[in-house]
């Protein structure tokens, strides 16, 4: 029998948003890649993860330029990582 697997977008992008509203808690969460199933989605958290442990804060640009340095600057466009940045968690459950 096939595993399904269970993931909710609306929650990845909840999540990602309240990273850039208060990047210092990628620190305080129990979070692994492997918990975003949406790729475009793991790859913004590993470079939130990247800009707030070398830089101190995450910014869409800062996160745009680490995921470019990855390999994935055609897979993650730069308006979806600022329609991340503008919408906290309580607007993407709107």
């Amino acid at each position: 029998m096939e595993q399904q697997q269970l993931f909710d977008a609306d929650l990845e992008k909840a999540m990602l948003g309240a990273f850039f509203a208060n990047p210092n808690s990628v620190k305080t969460v129990s979070l692994c890649d492997d918990d975003f199933f949406i790729n475009r989605n793991r790859w913004i958290f590993q470079a939130i993860t990247i800009c707030v442990n070398d830089a101190g804060y995450a910014d869409p640009i800062l996160v745009q330029s680490e995921i470019g340095k990855a390999g994935h600057k055609n897979d993650v466009d730069l308006a979806y990582v600022l329609e991340l940045a503008t919408n906290t968690a309580i607007n993407s459950y709107k």
